[in-house]
């Protein structure tokens, strides 16, 4: 089975910050008082305003311009990006922490078929957020794998 999202999570203020600004469909409430929002493509244009940049070694999605987009519209508060894009075990996924104007952490690596561990990029990047869990998986604390693509996070893009 797949996992192919983009997305945000932080606090609802943060998240409700991007969702007005890139146009996303809807903001969906996680545990522990955090929210997620999903970025498709037309988001991430609105974020990046069609000028993306470089793009952040090993992720698919995520340039300078998209974290440029992000910091501006969160201020000061702190904002979690992240992406999967894995088929059958393998594939990718990558998280950005971002906090106080300034990229704070971002890491990529590849999926195998090996369980994600405590130090995957994206428990990092939640770690840092505040998630907390009792057995170092913050992803699953968050209920994260409910979210396997953007259609179950309320996002349907045209197949263009």
């Amino acid at each position: 089975m797949g996992h192919d999202i983009r997305a945000v999570i932080g606090f609802p203020e943060a998240v409700q910050a991007i969702v007005r600004g890139a146009g996303c469909p809807n903001a969906t409430a996680l545990p522990q008082g955090f929210a997620i929002a999903p970025l498709g493509h037309d988001q991430i244009d609105a974020l990046t305003k069609l000028e993306p940049g470089r793009h952040v070694d090993g992720f698919v999605h995520l340039s300078d311009g998209l974290k440029n987009g992000i910091l501006s519209l969160i201020g000061d508060a702190s904002l979690a990006y992240i992406e999967t894009n894995y088929f059958g075990g393998t594939g990718s996924q990558g998280a950005a922490l971002l906090r106080d104007g300034q990229t704070v952490y971002e890491r990529s690596t590849p999926v195998d078929c090996a369980p994600v561990s405590a130090s995957s990029p994206i428990n990092s990047v939640l770690r840092d957020l505040g998630v907390q869990t009792s057995d170092g998986d913050e992803f699953d604390a968050l209920g994260l794998f409910n979210f396997r693509s953007l259609e179950a996070l309320g996002l349907i893009e045209d197949e263009d």
